[in-house]
């Protein structure tokens, strides 16, 4: 983990429609860092991911990624380096686990890079191996997860951004998923922005985190503090 800024978010405001969903958002990702985005349902907390990923357009302020702006459309966002696994996942369900995941290579065009890339991936999920002729909609949730983290990599993003990747998976999966979120980070060197309703391992996982309530940055500390914080405890931890 180094001290070079390789995302930052600078006095960001977004609108759906009416309503003012982030205000004035001021954030920034270390190269390497975990960092996570906590709070309620109606947050703004996927508003933000997405606006990132150039699939929802800021109404004010800049997102500086490698300290060039991000272009507002989500396909030059991936070209370079961005990758958001939405929430819900949204795979191919009629496609197979392979066909899934080739979509995530579509900037690429050598073979040879496509076929390492497929290795890494299915040596990180074994189980998509096993299942790589399997089509997405017979996978169960935390396959499909898989997959859908699996499809991101195959972008070899920088930025790796997952929101709710816990969502509707057992708790035993939940682990798993966060287990290899940490080897992502650990082993290939990505840059990880979470967004986790579960702020108990979301916070044990990161570096640094930020608190947004009603689309604004409330909170912003390392991770070990946050835990601490009686405030973060008793509205997103159940802890009073």
């Amino acid at each position: 983990m180094s001290d070079k800024r390789i995302l930052e978010v600078k006095n960001l405001e977004v609108y759906y429609g009416g309503i003012h969903a982030l205000h004035d958002i001021n954030m920034h990702i270390n190269q390497g860092e975990i960092v996570t985005i906590i709070g309620a349902n109606g947050a703004g907390k996927s508003t933000l991911l997405n606006t990132i990923a150039g699939d929802k357009e800021k109404k004010h302020g800049n997102i500086l990624f490698e300290e060039i702006d991000v272009p507002e459309k989500s396909y030059k966002a991936v070209e370079r380096g961005i990758c958001l696994v939405p929430e819900g996942r949204r795979i191919f369900v009629n496609l197979t686990v392979k066909e899934n995941l080739r979509i995530g290579a579509f900037l690429e065009k050598k073979s040879s890079t496509i076929n390492r890339l497929y290795d890494e991936v299915f040596e990180l999920f074994p189980r998509l191996k096993e299942r790589t002729n399997q089509i997405g909609g017979t996978l169960s949730g935390g396959e499909q997860q898989m997959l859908a983290v699996g499809r991101a990599l195959m972008a070899r993003p920088k930025l790796l951004m997952l929101d709710e990747p816990s969502l509707g998976l057992a708790p035993i999966v939940i682990d798993e998923m966060f287990e290899k979120i940490v080897q992502i980070n650990r082993e290939l060197g990505t840059t990880i922005l979470l967004v986790e309703q579960n702020a108990f391992i979301a916070l044990d996982i990161a570096n640094r985190g930020y608190i947004l309530n009603v689309g604004k940055v409330t909170i912003e500390d390392n991770a070990s503090d946050l835990m601490e914080n009686p405030i973060v405890q008793e509205a997103y931890m159940g802890i009073k």
